[in-house]
C-alpha cells in the first residue's frame, strides 16, 4: 500500500474557462492519492486513485468532495478452474460535452463489472473459457445512463506453439437501463477469431470477426466488421513502440472500461487531457473507429512519451455528438539531480462535430518542477496555459495556472 497525503494551492485567471467573463479564483485542495497492490495465490487486487476536496476562496464553484477509482480483484476460488473478478471505474466526466469542462458541468460516473470465469483443459494445448459478467453504471446527473448489462463470453483457444495461440470466441450482451422507456436497450453478438504472440521484443494481440446489433425497441438491425488490436514492440532496452486500433460496436460504458488503465502516480505534470469529458455519459450505441500510438523512452535521467491518436464516433440514431478526433500528446520529464526533477507536457488536440458544422481545437501546455525535500516529503510547482479555439459562439477560452503542493509520500 502506497499513499501521498497533501495539499495545494492553485490560482486561475480563468477559472470558469469562458470566452467573455473571465473570473479568476484561488483554489485550496486537501487530497489523498493511494495505490494498493495484493499478489497472492488466491487474491490478486490493483487498486489505484484519488480523492480531493476544492475550496474555491471566492466562492465561484460549489465545493464538494470528488473522487476517481480504477481497481481490479480476481479471487481464485478453485485454481485454473473457476475465478471470480470485480473491476470498477469511477471518474468526473461532462454533463454536456458541448460546454467548458468546469466543476458546474462535471459528475461521477461509475461503472462497476463483476461475475465469474470459468475454464476447462481439454488437452495440453486447447482450453476453454467463459466469462459471466454484470456490468452496473451509474451517472449523477445523466439518469439515462442508469442501468445494468449482462454479459456471456466464450472461447475455445489452442496453443499453436509456446509463443502463439488462435482462439475461436462468440460474445453476448443484453441492456437493461432502469428508464422504463429506454429507448436504446439492445442485444449485441460478436463472432470473431484471436490471434495472440508472446516473443521476447514483440506482443502482438488480434481479433477479426463480426458483430450483430438488435435493439429492443426501434426498428434498425445493423451487423459490421469487428477489428482490434494491439501490438507492442520493444525496440531497444529503454525504448518501446506499440499501437492499437478499434473497429466495433461501443457504448459509453464500454469506453470507461477501456480507459480503466491505472491513474497516473503524479510524477508528472498535473494536466488535464480534454481527450477524457469529450464522450457524452448516455445509453447510445455508436460505431467507433479508434488508432492510438506510443513511443515512449526511459533514460536514467530523462523519460520521453509520446501518443497520437485518431477516434471517429458515429451514433446509430440521429445525433449532434458524432465526432471526429485527432490528438497529439507530449509529456518529458528530466531529473536534474537525483532529488530534483523538471516536466513538461503539451497536448494538440482537434474535434469536428460534424451535424452541428463545429470545430474545437484544444492546446494545453504545462511545465513543473518537483523538489524531493527527504524520504516523504515532496514539493511540486506548476504552471499550465490552457486553450480552446471554436467555432461554436462563445465557447473559445484562455486559461493560465499556477499551483503549489506540498505532499506527504508514504
Amino acid at each position: 500500500i502506497q499513499y501521498d497525503v497533501g495539499a495545494s494551492v492553485l490560482y486561475s485567471d480563468n477559472i470558469g474557462l469562458s470566452e467573455t467573463d473571465e473570473t479568476s479564483d484561488t483554489v485550496i485542495s486537501p487530497e489523498l492519492n493511494f495505490d494498493v497492490e495484493q499478489a497472492g495465490s488466491t487474491l490478486q487486487l490493483t487498486m489505484n486513485g484519488n480523492l480531493q476536496y476544492p475550496y474555491y476562496l471566492d466562492d465561484t464553484f460549489e465545493s464538494e468532495l470528488q473522487g476517481q477509482l480504477a481497481g481490479r480483484m480476481n479471487w481464485t476460488i478453485v485454481p485454473e478452474r473457476i475465478d471470480f473478478e470485480v473491476t470498477d471505474t469511477l471518474s468526473r466526466q461532462a454533463v454536456n460535452v458541448l460546454n467548458s469542462f468546469v466543476p458546474s458541468n462535471q459528475q461521477q460516473v461509475n461503472v462497476l463489472t463483476a461475475g465469474p470465469t470459468f475454464r476447462a483443459s481439454f488437452s495440453d494445448a486447447t482450453r476453454g473459457q467463459v466469462d459471466l459478467r454484470f456490468v452496473n453504471t451509474y451517472a449523477e446527473e445523466s439518469e439515462d445512463f442508469q442501468g445494468n448489462h449482462y454479459s456471456v463470453a466464450t472461447r475455445l483457444e489452442r496453443l499453436v506453439r509456446s509463443t502463439d495461440s488462435v482462439s475461436v470466441n462468440l460474445d453476448a450482451l443484453q441492456t437493461d437501463y432502469d428508464d422504463d422507456g429506454a429507448l436504446f436497450n439492445y442485444r449485441r453478438y460478436d463472432a470473431y477469431v484471436g490471434y495472440t504472440s508472446r516473443l521476447a521484443s514483440l506482443y502482438l494481440e488480434i481479433d477479426a470477426g463480426y458483430s450483430q446489433l438488435k435493439p429492443d425497441n426501434y426498428e434498425g438491425d445493423d451487423s459490421a466488421p469487428l477489428l482490434r488490436g494491439n501490438v507492442e514492440w520493444r525496440v531497444a532496452p529503454r525504448t518501446t513502440l506499440s499501437a492499437g486500433f478499434n473497429m466495433e460496436f461501443s457504448d459509453a460504458a464500454e469506453y470507461l472500461i477501456w480507459r480503466r488503465d491505472p491513474l497516473t502516480d503524479g510524477e508528472g505534470p498535473i494536466i488535464d487531457d480534454p481527450s477524457d469529458p469529450l464522450l457524452p455519459i448516455g445509453p447510445q450505441t455508436f460505431k467507433q473507429r479508434r488508432i492510438l500510438l506510443n513511443y515512449r523512452f526511459e533514460g536514467e535521467r530523462l523519460t520521453v512519451q509520446v501518443n497520437p491518436y485518431y477516434d471517429r464516433i458515429r451514433y446509430q440514431t440521429n445525433s449532434d455528438e458524432d465526432q471526429d478526433i485527432k490528438s497529439l500528446n507530449f509529456y518529458a520529464d528530466y531529473k536534474l539531480r537525483s532529488d530534483f526533477i523538471l516536466s513538461a507536457a503539451a497536448v494538440r488536440q482537434e474535434r469536428e462535430l460534424d451535424n452541428q458544422f463545429r470545430n474545437d481545437r484544444y492546446s494545453i501546455y504545462s511545465v513543473a518542477l518537483t523538489k524531493q525535500f527527504s524520504r516523504h516529503w515532496h514539493v511540486r510547482g506548476y504552471y499550465q496555459r490552457a486553450e480552446r479555439d471554436s467555432s461554436g459562439s462563445t465557447e473559445s477560452y484562455v486559461e493560465n495556472s499556477l499551483m503549489l503542493a506540498v505532499i506527504y509520500r508514504r
